[in-house]
């Protein structure tokens, strides 16, 4: 005997199949857009509870701020600056109640990057995001172009080099690159403008693996450490 087929039972697995389609079309659309929101976590592993400021690196003005506990607390000791926008930042924290401050060194966040940062048990802040080689970024707030080049110290050899152009052709408040995966050394920064002899050098420096150092030519036309 041929079995009956409810048709009710059809029209409901039917309204199942379009929901379930529904959803999978949904949640796909908005994995998407959370691919391109950026975002800067730190936590606190010292006993003091912190001010914590997101600030840009033109102006040094305040994007975002929460405050995080001691190391103590166990619930509120991290804390996220969530859809940051593309663009040159640094961290600043400050300790409840003191004057005592830290402050990360720039740097750029990229469109649907994550960084970290921790603030360990004397008070420094420190950026996870770092791998074991080290970075260099230069900055150029002078009106003219500049070759940058990264050298060693002990030999005066040139290890990379990049061009930075007048940030005030494009309207910017600075033009930006940096020298990723730098072995461990003594180096330093020499920044002249194409076509002429004269140069400037910064300080020589010990770049440890995982460190990130930031430099800026001013409008004098000096590289310096930040």
């Amino acid at each position: 005997m041929k079995e009956m087929i409810n048709p009710d039972s059809k029209i409901l697995k039917f309204t199942a199949f379009v929901l379930i389609l529904l959803l999978l079309i949904m949640t796909g659309g908005c994995s998407s857009d959370d691919d391109d929101e950026s975002s800067i976590s730190v936590c606190n592993f010292d006993n003091e509870d912190y001010r914590v400021e997101l600030r840009r690196s033109s102006d040094h003005s305040i994007v975002s701020a929460f405050d995080i506990d001691s190391v103590l607390d166990v619930f509120d000791t991290c804390d996220t600056f969530e859809d940051v926008e593309e663009g040159r930042y640094y961290i600043y924290i400050k300790e409840h109640g003191s004057d005592e401050s830290d402050r990360s060194v720039s740097f750029y966040l990229e469109e649907g990057e994550y960084r970290s940062f921790t603030i360990d048990s004397t008070g420094t802040l420190g950026d996870d995001s770092i791998g074991d080689e080290g970075v260099v970024s230069v900055c150029n707030y002078d009106n003219h172009d500049y070759i940058v080049e990264l050298r060693r110290d002990s030999d005066n050899s040139v290890v990379d080099s990049f061009d930075l152009d007048d940030p005030n052709f494009y309207e910017v408040s600075g033009d930006c690159d940096e020298f990723d995966d730098v072995d461990q050394g003594n180096y330093y920064i020499a920044v002249y403008e194409p076509g002429s002899d004269e140069e400037s050098r910064s300080e020589p420096f010990y770049l440890n693996g995982g460190e990130y150092e930031y430099f800026i030519i001013d409008d004098d036309g000096d590289v310096e450490k930040d």
